[in-house]
């Protein structure tokens, strides 16, 4: 490993400020805050739509991006891979 790497990897890295996640009001990708996650009236899925700050919020002014990066397009109801999950668990498969 060569120096600068060592001296970087030894460096504080900044703290993202995380939202409150399970608390309702904001839409994030935790389950507990599903029900703020509605697809807006009028919205259209874009291919780069989504947290575009980066900050775990999904906002009104953000577009909605495809279901794999945002939680708006199942209009609080469970992702795929939540059902699938769901599924595999009723079958004794852990997931």
């Amino acid at each position: 490993m060569t120096k600068l790497r060592q001296q970087q990897e030894q460096q504080p890295r900044p703290q993202q400020q995380q939202p409150q996640q399970g608390q309702g009001e904001k839409c994030t990708t935790d389950p507990a805050d599903r029900a703020a996650c509605r697809f807006p009236k009028g919205a259209q899925i874009t291919p780069n739509g989504g947290d575009l700050d980066g900050d775990g919020v999904f906002e009104k002014n953000e577009p909605v991006g495809p279901g794999y990066k945002d939680p708006r397009v199942y209009d609080g109801g469970k992702t795929s891979g939540e059902t699938q999950c769901d599924w595999l668990r009723q079958q004794g498969i852990s997931c």
